[in-house]
């Protein structure tokens, strides 16, 4: 049996996709800070960070090849947390090729 040569080149290229980001707001809506702003990684629970800080949203990378958090994926999350106009960043939640951050913004 022959495979057709386009069913090979679409999984592929879903194989060998980059990660996509989505950012999911939350909250009171903020200004944006551009794309270069300077927002903190921070190893913080969600009850630490709501002494401190407003969340204000998500920042979700889906598809990740590996388990391996890299320079690129933090400075997507950075250029993210800047748009919403977040000043910091918490690990929410990850999974096998998934990562999700908490967006904060000083109070």
């Amino acid at each position: 049996m022959r495979i057709p040569a386009i069913a090979v080149a679409a999984v592929l290229s879903v194989a060998c996709s980059p990660y996509h980001v989505t950012s999911s707001r939350m909250g009171a809506v903020y200004p944006s800070k551009g794309e270069t702003c300077t927002v903190q990684f921070e190893n913080l629970t969600f009850q630490e960070g709501s002494s401190k800080y407003e969340s204000i949203g998500l920042v979700s990378l889906t598809g990740a090849g590996s388990d391996e958090f890299t320079d690129a994926m933090k400075a997507d999350v950075q250029k993210a947390a800047c748009k919403m106009g977040g000043d910091a960043v918490s690990l929410n939640a990850s999974v096998p090729g998934m990562f999700q951050f908490m967006v904060w913004r000083a109070r």
